[in-house]
């Protein structure tokens, strides 16, 4: 995966992978399980998506993402 330079020293991939659908699915009532949500973002890691985009309103995304 290319990445981009926003600083010195600091790179990020390229392509940005938003965590909306946590959000989406938590407000329709869905419960996500932490461990297996970011079980699931492990493939996305290993082929170089290593940028994730979370806001304060995507639900438990940054909990997922620090599980």
């Amino acid at each position: 995966m290319s990445t981009v330079e926003l600083a010195p020293g600091l790179r990020i991939a390229r392509l940005v992978n938003g965590l909306w659908q946590i959000a989406d699915r938590e407000r329709s009532g869905q419960k996500v399980d932490p461990r297996e949500a970011s079980k699931a973002m492990l493939p996305y890691v290993a082929a170089g998506l290593t940028t994730f985009d979370m806001a304060d309103h995507y639900g438990s995304a940054e909990e997922i993402v620090g599980a």
